[in-house]
């Protein structure tokens, strides 16, 4: 496949998340217009770290067709910062949950994260390096790092391309 070029301005893109480590993998609905932001509406999926591919595949072909392109007036809920973080620690929580940690300093040692974008027939997934328990950027990421997919291949080659984004991320836990 010929490398494509996401384009911010073509706002027809869909967006989800997944965070992964030896222990989980979760993956989830983004939403917004411009910013990506963890939606409650959206899909989830808690995932045992050793799942087979068809089956990230799936999770993240759902999580990407759940993700909604909508305004601030059109949706205040989902842009409200104070139920962002609410959102946030309910996330951990079930993170936590899932793998029986009471720790989140365990959980997040370290936690690799891509950022999974869906635009015109294309799959991009972004790797990221964690700078912190929880939070990451792609600074130090090269572009020639992002994976890329056709909307169109099996669950297999999907789930195929995720985990090989995950190889590409980095944490400040690794050396």
């Amino acid at each position: 496949m010929d490398n494509k070029i996401f384009n911010p301005d073509d706002f027809s893109f869909k967006t989800s998340s997944i965070k992964a480590n030896d222990f989980i993998m979760a993956i989830n609905t983004l939403s917004g217009k411009r910013s990506f932001i963890l939606d409650n509406k959206g899909k989830e999926y808690l995932l045992d770290a050793s799942i087979d591919n068809v089956q990230i595949g799936n999770a993240l072909r759902d999580c990407l067709e759940a993700s909604r392109r909508v305004l601030p007036v059109d949706d205040m809920e989902l842009f409200d910062y104070k139920q962002s973080i609410e959102r946030y620690k309910g996330w951990v929580n079930r993170l936590q949950e899932f793998v029986g940690f009471k720790s989140k300093a365990k959980l997040f040692r370290p936690m690799f994260s891509l950022t999974v974008i869906e635009q015109n027939g294309v799959i991009f997934i972004d790797p990221s390096r964690q700078e912190k328990p929880e939070a990451w950027d792609s600074e130090g990421i090269d572009e020639s790092n992002r994976v890329q997919i056709s909307s169109d291949s099996s669950l297999e080659e999907i789930g195929i391309a995720v985990r090989l984004a995950l190889t590409r991320c980095k944490s400040m836990y690794l050396k």
